[in-house]
């Protein structure tokens, strides 16, 4: 059986996949913004929309317009899930 590991890793505005199989390497984009970024650790730590929006100045409505391009790059349908992925798949390194 054939196991698949993989490890995003967030520097600055872009998360690198790397996919382990079978002792290769190979390296995969995914683009999340700093906003993005920004947004998603506070899912992760349980803000609302409105605590997120006020945090970040910003409207509401560009929060949910962010977790919505979130969501989509994630390959998710949902702030929880959003939250167990990259809490579980995501490493956020500053640089």
């Amino acid at each position: 059986m054939v196991k698949y590991h993989f490890v995003y890793i967030i520097i600055g505005e872009r998360a690198i996949l790397k996919n382990n199989n079978s002792g290769s390497m190979k390296k995969k984009t995914l683009e999340l913004t700093e906003r993005e970024i920004e947004v998603l650790k506070l899912v992760i730590l349980g803000y609302s929309n409105n605590e997120i929006g006020k945090k970040l100045f910003i409207t509401n409505h560009t929060v949910k317009a962010h977790l919505t391009q979130i969501y989509k790059k994630l390959g998710v349908t949902n702030r929880t899930s959003a939250a167990i992925k990259a809490k579980d798949e995501l490493f956020f390194i500053k640089t």
